[in-house]
């Protein structure tokens, strides 16, 4: 599944408190990822939770692009909205506007539904804190435009949940592949637990010298 089964509901001060024991324990129980704690320090998931909203835009936004290509785009899409990136401000933008950013026209239909749902309350992120990892799972993927993929980079980089694994995510089969000589990404994070979240963002440092 990917998830943690009784992964812990967090708050901003909790996960600052874990990253010490996630270190220590990520390097006990696995050299390569000691290796990648020397190199790239203290992970960097928080201290602040984001704002609900914003975060699973970008996330929907990053779908089958490369972080390099999100991140342009993102900012594109924020620079449209004149910096107001909000359900509101949203639904008002026409699709050419969108388009403009470098949005296809799906991915400017599911901003549009995500800003419906949220901006007529059938959608309550900011609940989604009180909820276990695969409740929020169950919760986003009804959503038009979210998909697994989408609702676990939301409880990483949204919730900051710290034992998420995406195992469809292709940056970390890369990084795997990369350093791991065809280890099964099952068996690497049964490792990695309670901690997967953060071996994650390890993993996808790793990329940036590839």
């Amino acid at each position: 599944m990917g998830l943690g089964a009784g992964s812990t509901i967090l708050n901003q001060a909790d996960l600052v408190l874990v990253l010490p024991d996630a270190e220590v324990a990520l390097r006990r129980s696995d050299p390569i990822m000691a290796t990648l704690i020397d190199r790239y320090g203290r992970c960097q998931i928080g201290p602040e939770l984001p704002e609900p909203f914003q975060t699973l835009v970008h996330s929907m936004i990053g779908q089958q692009l490369s972080v390099k290509a999100a991140r342009s785009i993102s900012q594109k899409v924020v620079q449209q909205l004149e910096d107001e990136l909000s359900p509101k401000v949203l639904l008002s933008a026409s699709e050419e506007r969108l388009r403009q950013a470098g949005l296809s026209r799906s991915k400017c239909r599911y901003l549009k539904a995500l800003s419906e749902l949220v901006e007529s309350g059938t959608l309550h992120l900011e609940q989604l804190s009180t909820l276990s990892d695969e409740k929020v799972v169950e919760q986003l993927i009804r959503v038009p435009g979210i998909g697994r993929w989408t609702a676990e980079m939301f409880l990483i980089f949204g919730l900051h949940r710290p034992d998420v694994f995406s195992l469809g995510d292709g940056g970390l089969k890369r990084a795997i592949q990369n350093l791991y000589d065809g280890a099964e990404m099952i068996y690497l994070g049964e490792l990695w637990r309670p901690y997967r979240s953060i071996a994650s963002w390890y993993l996808w440092q790793s990329l940036n010298n590839t």
